[in-house]
């Protein structure tokens, strides 16, 4: 349904083009991005069925806050140097390349605590 949309918005105003497509392309990367750093408080209980301590569950829930600001660090200062355009492209074909091996592994690695 959208992407006919997109087309049929495509084919009337050519000069908007990349404005849809960036639109569009930019709220799913804010999507992604929010459900990972704020979904993540609501796996707590699972976690703790699972055997986490609390300051276990903490630690991985806190770990996607510091992982994001030691990225926006470093992307700051690669886009400084190499440019914006540069940096985002090549991190989201990083990020695309990451997710399809997550996908395609054959199997998970459990990081859990052996049980007592």
């Amino acid at each position: 349904m959208l992407p006919r949309l997109l087309l049929k918005y495509s084919r009337r105003h050519r000069r908007e083009d990349p404005v849809i497509i960036n639109y569009v392309a930019g709220c799913g990367a804010l999507i992604t991005g929010y459900t990972f750093q704020y979904g993540l408080p609501y796996l707590i209980p699972s976690l703790l069925d699972d055997g986490l301590s609390v300051e276990q569950a903490g630690l991985l829930v806190g770990c996607s806050v510091a992982g994001l600001l030691l990225t926006l660090l470093a992307w700051e200062a690669t886009a400084d140097r190499w440019g914006e355009r540069a940096v985002l492209t090549t991190g989201l074909g990083l990020g695309e390349l990451v997710l399809l091996a997550g996908v395609t592994a054959p199997s998970t690695v459990d990081l859990r605590p052996p049980r007592r």
